[in-house]
C-alpha cells in the first residue's frame, strides 16, 4: 500500500497481468526452454505452480532434490565407474583406461548382454626381449632385465657388463 493507492505484487513463479491486479503463472518451460535444456540439462520440463520441475535429465545427469536442475553424475565415484583400473569422468559420461604396462581389451559378455572392458598385462619381454641384453622377466605392468652369473646390470637397466673377478 502507498498513501492514497496500492501496488500489487505476485509470488515467485507468477507475474502481474496487464490489469496490474491479477497474477498469472509464468510458463517457465516455454519461456526459459533454452536455459532449462542447455544449462540445467533438463530434457523434459513440467510446469508447476509456482515454477517448474525437471522430469527427465540428459544421460549422465540426475535430478536435484528441488527438481529444477540436473547435476552431472561422477560415475567414477560409484564403484570406479565399473572400470578395472582407471576411471576418467567426462561431461555426462566416463572413460575407462589402464595403467602403464597394461592393454585395454573389450569383449562381449553374452550372459550379461554387455561389453566388458578388461586390462590385460602387456608382456614386454615378448617383443625384442623387452630391450634386455640377456634375460627379461615379465612382471605385472612392467618387466625386469637380469644378467647371467659373472655379469651385472648397467645403469640403463637393460645392458649387462662383465664383472671383474
Amino acid at each position: 500500500n502507498t498513501p492514497g493507492s496500492f501496488h500489487c505484487a505476485c509470488p515467485d513463479g507468477a507475474r502481474l497481468a496487464a490489469d496490474n491486479r491479477t497474477c498469472l503463472d509464468i510458463p517457465e518451460c516455454q519461456e526459459q526452454a533454452d536455459t532449462i535444456r542447455n544449462e540445467a540439462n533438463c530434457l523434459e520440463c513440467v510446469e508447476q505452480r509456482p515454477g517448474y520441475a525437471c522430469a527427465l535429465c540428459r544421460q549422465g545427469y540426475e535430478i536435484t532434490p528441488n527438481r529444477t536442475w540436473c547435476n552431472e553424475i561422477n560415475e567414477c565415484d560409484r564403484s570406479n565407474g565399473g572400470c578395472q583400473q582407471q576411471c576418467e569422468n567426462t561431461n555426462g559420461s566416463f572413460r575407462c583406461s589402464c595403467f602403464l604396462g597394461y592393454s585395454r581389451v573389450t569383449f562381449v559378455d553374452v550372459q550379461a548382454r554387455s561389453d566388458v572392458d578388461e586390462c590385460i598385462n602387456i608382456d614386454e619381454c615378448a617383443t625384442s626381449n623387452g630391450g634386455c641384453n640377456h634375460t627379461c622377466t615379465d612382471t605385472p605392468g612392467s618387466f625386469v632385465c637380469s644378467c647371467p652369473s659373472g655379469a651385472r646390470l648397467e645403469d640403463d637397466q637393460t645392458s649387462c657388463v662383465d664383472v671383474d673377478e
